[in-house]
């Protein structure tokens, strides 16, 4: 089942796992600048058929914010994202960040939030990530970068998935998921 909710700056969209197969409680949030539906709904719908309930967060940027000013910027993402996640009532997410914009909102998310696992995937950006601000955290929990390590985290911190395509990426990505989970 799909549920889509447009709150301020943040585009949610949640699928559950499909019926007979959910296989763990916590939840997975993909969280995204500029990527397209249909990619999303690939990642909702292999997370589904695999036993996880999903959301996915597309970040916008409102017509009254200036995206040069990445703190206030990634302060309205923070404050949009906290509440949906506290709205759907999530146990700590496995968060996936696509593109350099949402791994910095996803540092702000882990070091304000608890989280199950993190998982930054390179991609595109609507914003330039690097107007916006970087928060350190202690990485106490399961740490996937695919393509290449974000220079805020130490390779040692951090399993790597080198990308060869899309498809084969989230294949990957999902077992990483299974394995930790």
């Amino acid at each position: 089942m799909l549920h889509r909710t447009i709150r301020r700056l943040i585009t949610v969209s949640r699928a559950e796992a499909a019926q007979g197969t959910r296989k763990r409680p916590m939840p997975v949030l993909f969280v995204g600048t500029d990527t397209t539906p249909a990619l999303t709904q690939r990642w909702q719908t292999l997370l589904s058929e695999s036993g996880f309930d999903s959301a996915t967060a597309q970040l916008g940027i409102s017509n009254n914010k200036d995206p040069r000013d990445g703190n206030a910027l990634l302060q309205s993402w923070y404050t949009d994202l906290d509440a949906k996640v506290r709205d759907l009532a999530m146990f700590p997410p496995v968060l996936i960040g696509h593109g350099e914009a949402a791994w910095r909102l996803c540092q702000k998310y882990v070091a304000n939030q608890p989280l199950s696992g993190l998982i930054l995937i390179d991609g595109p950006s609507a914003v330039d990530p690097k107007t916006l601000p970087s928060f350190e955290f202690e990485p106490y929990f399961p740490i996937l970068a695919v393509s290449r390590a974000p220079s805020f985290l130490i390779e040692s911190e951090v399993d790597i998935i080198k990308k060869d395509g899309d498809d084969d990426e989230m294949d990957q990505v999902l077992e990483w998921i299974q394995e930790c989970f």
